[in-house]
């Protein structure tokens, strides 16, 4: 399956099953934090894989000018319309990365949660980031790394070994509908960019699906939610995470010009 019509299929309930989960809203409300000190509207903003316009409320209330392009024809449909009705001054286009030929060099350019993993031609991504930012931008990734804890323990207790060892030994996830997702670490970006920050999310707790499924899980969090918080910006990379933020400047310039 290619990741066009993957993304299609996704749309119609991205809403619900992402955007409206609690633990999904804890991750995103922790990336704001992170990316709120660094966006003015002076900033000129790139979203990559911008969904249905999940962080445009957020654009808004900044009072942000921002560009976003997404590979799915039905996540741009539901992006503009989100722009519409939040009154957001957007340009929205159905783009790849590394087809995107942009008329300007961008500040900060945001990819958020899991965006690099639907990627399998991470190194040409990467070139074309690092051509398309200014030279003191920003770029924030929000990546899946092959390691969290409470997946491995519920891979380990549910007999799902294949999986287990796809994902910490292969570090890629295969869907149902045969699309794998490939899980990246700074290890795979640094060529490119430098490591200004880092944000382990819900290392401690479940993912935002064991959440949607699980009451233990629910139960954990409840628990467990303000300490995660806590350790989201001093906890070792190695020890995982659903999603690691990284806060990164341009590296190598040869390519930005």
């Amino acid at each position: 399956m290619q990741p066009t019509d993957l993304f299609d299929s996704y749309a119609k309930d991205y809403q619900n099953n992402f955007i409206k989960n609690p633990l999904a809203e804890y991750q995103r409300s922790i990336v704001h934090e992170i990316i709120r000190p660094c966006l003015s509207p002076q900033k000129k903003v790139l979203d990559v894989g911008c969904g249905p316009g999940a962080d445009f409320d957020f654009y808004k209330s900044l009072s942000l000018n921002i560009d976003a392009i997404d590979i799915s024809r039905e996540m741009v449909k539901a992006a503009r319309q989100q722009a519409k009705r939040l009154g957001l001054n957007v340009r929205i286009a159905r783009s790849a990365i590394v087809d995107f030929v942009p008329d300007i060099k961008y500040d900060i350019v945001i990819m958020n949660f899991g965006v690099v993993n639907a990627i399998d031609n991470l190194e040409e991504s990467l070139k074309t980031l690092s051509r398309i930012m200014a030279k003191d931008g920003l770029l924030f990734i929000v990546s899946m790394p092959p390691v969290h804890i409470f997946s491995f323990k519920a891979d380990f207790l549910f007999f799902r070994f294949f999986k287990l060892y796809n994902r910490l030994f292969q570090h890629k996830a295969i869907t149902q509908e045969g699309f794998i997702f490939k899980y990246y670490t700074f290890r795979d970006f640094k060529n490119y960019f430098r490591l200004e920050q880092r944000n382990n999310l819900c290392s401690i707790l479940p993912s935002p699906q064991q959440f949607a499924n699980s009451s233990f899980a629910q139960k954990w969090t409840k628990l467990f939610i303000k300490l995660d918080k806590k350790l989201c910006g001093v906890i070792p990379s190695f020890f995982g995470a659903d999603h690691i933020v990284y806060k990164m400047s341009v590296k190598s310039l040869e390519n930005n010009n």
